[in-house]
């Protein structure tokens, strides 16, 4: 049995009830209370809309759709640390090896040619913060009406691999001075792999992100949940 529009609609009102946070969770549960109710009315044509959203929300025990949620996070949480882990490993194929060789030497090259070691980094330091404010402006308004989705702040998250460098950056080249300490080659080569690093990660959370938002998109599209959104 097909459900209706007007029967989907019933349904997102009895999960709303159930006070959970995240729209994006909200659907998921939706997707899965329905395909549920479609099961149970087609087994048994004499249930209704309300007895069959009873007994899928009684399958849940007595946490109800709480179980279903905290399970949601989980996987949510292992899906796309996968995909990023993947994602970001894809970039360091032998396809790509030669080209961030490339990259490396030419910054390299660069850094030597200054021979100003202290200006790299604070230049360095000042882009990458730059870079930072722009990207968080940009995604803001691009995706601004999806913050509340727990795929959001999943994704987010990864954003703390980008800061570990960012840090290691500042500390080593600011902080402990230590191009003072290492030749201009040397200390090239460390910044042409710690840039890259960070274009490598910055590219990966950003196909994470794409990646959790389409998929709260798929099932908008066929729940209507988050209809008045757009990417």
């Amino acid at each position: 049995m097909k459900l209706t529009p007007e029967q989907i609609t019933q349904i997102k009102a009895f999960i709303s009830k159930r006070g959970f946070t995240y729209p994006d969770v909200q659907l998921e549960i939706t997707d899965h209370v329905a395909s549920r109710v479609e099961e149970l009315i087609t087994a048994n044509p004499a249930l209704n809309l309300d007895e069959a959203i009873q007994i899928t929300h009684g399958e849940f025990g007595v946490n109800g759709f709480g179980v279903f949620e905290n399970a949601i996070m989980a996987g949510l949480q292992k899906k796309y640390l996968r995909l990023f882990g993947a994602t970001f490993f894809s970039y360091f194929r032998l396809k790509y090896i030669a080209l961030m060789l490339l990259f490396v030497y030419l910054v390299d090259i660069t850094f030597v040619a200054i021979a100003r070691p202290e200006l790299f980094f604070l230049a360095g330091l000042v882009l990458v913060i730059v870079a930072l404010i722009v990207l968080g402006y940009n995604n803001y308004k691009r995706y601004k009406r999806y913050n509340k989705l727990l795929t959001m702040k999943v994704g987010n998250r990864y954003l703390i691999f980008a800061n570990l460098v960012f840090q290691v950056w500042f500390i080593f080249g600011i902080r402990f001075r230590i191009y003072e300490h290492l030749s201009l080659n040397v200390l090239g080569v460390i910044s042409g792999l710690l840039i890259t690093v960070v274009i490598v990660l910055f590219i990966t959370i950003n196909t994470v992100r794409k990646q959790a938002l389409q998929t709260c998109i798929d099932l908008d599209k066929k729940y209507g949940l988050l209809s008045s959104a757009t990417v």
